[in-house]
């Protein structure tokens, strides 16, 4: 089953086993038992006369919640200047600026997962001051299971380049995801761009 956002279930007196679901409307489904996982994040309902499902569920001991579906996108205003360029990795990359964080998972950086689930993520970062010497950069996107690299290499290229990497990470409850930024093959002169338009962060989870 499904509870819509906003809706919760709250479990009667045991001598009342029926559910209720709303402020107007409940369901009376005498044997039916609710069990949830080991963090609690996961509900299912059986029995005789119960609506058989599972939902990402919260439960405080009285009230049964859904979880919001959670997504974000951050971005960078604040150039950092001389970052790389010499094979420096730069480290989490920071966001300075939040365009929207739907379930409040996105802070100092980081990204974290609050469900186990497969999450949509996507970084992009703009090099800026790159030189004809420069040779290879790498965008990262760093998680608790894994890493997911985007390796370039260059011929010659100038000014500013941007490098885009996108992933569907599995991720379990807890586990966290931030970006890594790196210039390689000649000078400490290369700048992360402090524009939103070409450095930024986002996430979705599918499900």
């Amino acid at each position: 089953f499904a509870l819509a956002n906003g809706v919760t279930a709250t479990t009667q007196s045991a001598g009342n086993n029926s559910i209720l679901l709303s402020t107007t409307a409940y369901a009376d489904a005498a044997g039916v038992s609710l069990s949830g996982s080991t963090n609690n994040t996961i509900a299912t309902v059986t029995g005789a006369n119960a609506l058989i499902g599972e939902a990402n569920l919260t439960f405080d001991g009285t009230n049964l919640s859904k979880i919001t579906q959670c997504s974000f996108s951050v971005g960078d205003e604040s150039t950092a200047l001389n970052a790389t360029g010499d094979g420096t990795a730069v480290s989490p990359v920071v966001f300075d600026t939040e365009i929207f964080d739907v379930g409040a998972n996105f802070a100092s950086n980081t990204f974290t997962a609050p469900v186990t689930g497969k999450y949509m993520i996507i970084a992009s970062i703009g090099f800026g001051d790159v030189s004809s010497s420069h040779t290879t950069s790498k965008v990262r996107i760093t998680t608790s299971n894994r890493n997911y690299d985007k390796n370039t290499s260059y011929a010659g290229e100038t000014g500013t380049i941007s490098e885009f990497v996108s992933v569907i990470a599995d991720m379990d409850a807890s586990d966290t995801a931030t970006v890594l930024a790196q210039f390689s093959g000649a000078s400490k002169v290369v700048d992360i761009s402090g524009s939103s338009t070409y450095t930024f962060f986002q996430g979705y989870l599918l499900g």
